[in-house]
């Protein structure tokens, strides 16, 4: 199984950090080049075989979680196919980072491909949506 490591280099076009900054939950600090930077985090995993959910951990205000993953996933439009065969699994994870200091999201994810992830991604947003 191989654990893709994503990184897009287009930033989203409107500002997410001025967004969040006033919204945050407990975030993340680390500090890099004497500069303080914001992260935010979300860790989904899904049951495929039972189309259940759950957050294992996240930094974000439980309010903010659906509109960082629908964020992510509109900044995913343009940016390509994957050919990648997907990975045939019965939990997957995914982790989404938001970088507020250059509003970069990053994704970690064990899916296989990006057309998998973004379906898995869209299936959460309907659980956490009722």
């Amino acid at each position: 199984m191989t654990v893709h490591w994503d990184h897009p280099s287009d930033k989203i076009e409107n500002t997410i950090a001025g967004k969040w900054r006033g919204e945050l939950h407990s975030p993340y600090l680390y500090s890099k080049l004497s500069e303080v930077y914001m992260i935010l985090s979300v860790n989904i995993q899904y049951d495929i075989k039972n189309d259940t959910m759950k957050i294992t951990s996240t930094n974000i205000a439980e309010s903010k979680v659906i509109d960082i993953i629908n964020e992510f996933i509109r900044s995913q439009i343009g940016m390509g196919s994957d050919t990648n065969e997907p990975n045939i699994l019965d939990e997957y994870h995914i982790t989404i980072t938001l970088d507020l200091s250059d509003d970069s999201f990053s994704c970690q994810y064990d899916c296989g491909n990006k057309g998998l992830r973004e379906g898995i991604l869209i299936r959460c947003l309907q659980i956490l949506r009722g």
